[in-house]
């Protein structure tokens, strides 16, 4: 009886599979450890250049909340800047015409009162919702997989 090819094919991946499985493969530690900086820094070159040419996005909530100066922005009793204004600001200045803030290199007049004091920002490949839909609406991408997030019912 002649066995057929898919079935030869087939007993030789297992047994490559069980040799693996009982001996573990061979992986070169000093090789990997000498290689993972020079990974790291052309990763880091990579993303520096696509992030350099993608639009500005609309900031979500937690980096909002991270330009959003406090609350109390000045001491009441000393009507000098607060603490909390303090450790916000990158510098405070006293201008002739008040308090001066300056926060990633935006200018603002203190005490403000606008929210936050920027809402858009550079688009970062980790924005990957972002990115998806910049791409889909500028280039017209289709994405041949959808990863949807499983909806929890009463069943789990």
């Amino acid at each position: 009886m002649k066995i057929p090819f898919y079935l030869k094919l087939a007993n030789v991946v297992h047994d490559g599979w069980c040799q693996q499985e009982a001996y573990g493969i061979c992986f070169d530690r000093e090789a990997a450890e000498k290689l993972l900086p020079m990974v790291d820094a052309r990763m880091e070159e990579l993303e520096q250049s696509v992030e350099a040419r993608l639009p500005k996005t609309v900031l979500n909530k937690g980096e909002q909340k991270a330009v959003t100066p406090p609350v109390r922005q000045f001491n009441k009793t000393t009507g000098k800047p607060s603490s909390y204004t303090e450790k916000f600001y990158d510098e405070i200045k006293q201008g002739s015409k008040g308090w001066i803030g300056i926060k990633n290199g935006v200018l603002v007049k203190l005490p403000w009162k606008g929210g936050p004091l920027y809402t858009e920002g550079p688009m970062r490949l980790k924005h990957q919702q972002n990115l998806k839909q910049w791409l889909m609406d500028e280039y017209g991408w289709k994405p041949t997989f959808w990863n949807y997030k499983k909806v929890k019912d009463e069943h789990g």
